[in-house]
C-alpha cells in the first residue's frame, strides 16, 4: 500500500511517517504541498493524508484518484461538514491516532467505506443537533438569517430580497420561535454557524 503524506507542517508529516515505520506492506512517501499536483501526476498513491490547508489549497479532488483522509489538526467543524458532503474526503483522523488507528483506517477507506475518529464524530453529532434547529425554517427565512449574519438591518434586508420592512420582522419572530433563541445577537451567532460569508462583500452568502 502507498501512503502519500502532505501537510502545510513538515513535523506532522515526519511523526507519521516515523509512527509507520517498519511496516513492510506500507511504503510511505512525504511530499510538500507546493509539490503535490506534480507528484500525483508522476506517481499513483492507494492513500493521501493531508491537512485541511493543503486539502483547500493544493488538492484538485478531480484529478486525485487515491483515497483522501483528512487530518483533523482543530479543524473548523463546518470545514469538515462540507468536505465530507462534498466527498473531497473518505474520512477524518485523530491527530493523536497511534499506529493501530492509522492501519484501521487505511483498510476501512480502501473497502471504500468512511472512516471517522470518534472525537470528530461527536462534533459532527453536536452539529447535527443544532442543524435540527433549522429543519423547519422556509427557504426565505434561511436566506433572512443568512443576511442577518451579515450584519445587515432589517430595512436592508427588506431591499435585498425585494419585501417590506414589515414582513421581515415578520419572518425574524418566526424564525426566533423556531429556532428557540430569543434576540438578533443568537440570531447573528447562529447565522454564523451555518453560513460562510465573504468579509470584503457582505452581500454574498455562500
Amino acid at each position: 500500500m502507498r501512503i502519500l503524506l502532505s501537510f502545510s507542517n513538515q513535523l506532522m508529516a515526519l511523526g507519521i511517517n516515523c509512527i509507520l515505520s517498519g511496516n513492510n506492506d506500507i511504503k510511505v512517501s512525504i511530499c510538500s504541498s507546493a509539490h503535490l499536483g506534480d507528484t500525483l501526476k508522476d506517481k499513483f498513491f492507494d492513500i493521501i493524508i493531508v491537512d485541511m490547508h493543503v486539502l483547500e489549497n493544493y488538492l484538485y479532488i478531480n484529478e486525485c484518484t487515491s483515497k483522501v483522509l483528512l487530518m483533523d489538526t482543530v479543524c473548523d467543524v463546518q470545514a469538515i461538514n462540507y468536505a465530507l458532503i462534498a466527498g473531497r474526503i473518505h474520512g477524518i483522523l485523530d491527530v493523536s491516532s497511534d499506529r493501530e488507528m492509522l492501519l484501521k483506517s487505511f483498510n476501512t477507506v480502501m473497502k471504500d467505506n468512511l472512516w471517522i475518529s470518534k472525537k470528530c464524530m461527536k462534533q459532527l453529532l453536536v452539529r447535527l443537533s443544532e442543524l435540527s434547529r433549522l429543519w423547519n425554517l422556509k427557504s426565505i427565512d434561511l436566506d433572512i438569517l443568512g443576511l442577518i449574519g451579515t450584519g445587515m438591518d432589517n430595512d436592508m434586508i427588506a431591499r435585498t430580497i425585494g419585501t417590506n420592512t414589515r414582513n421581515v420582522r415578520l419572518r425574524i419572530n418566526n424564525i426566533q420561535k423556531k429556532s428557540d433563541v430569543t434576540d438578533r445577537c443568537d440570531l447573528i451567532t447562529l447565522s454564523k454557524q451555518f453560513f460562510v460569508f465573504d468579509s470584503s462583500d457582505h452581500d454574498h452568502i455562500h
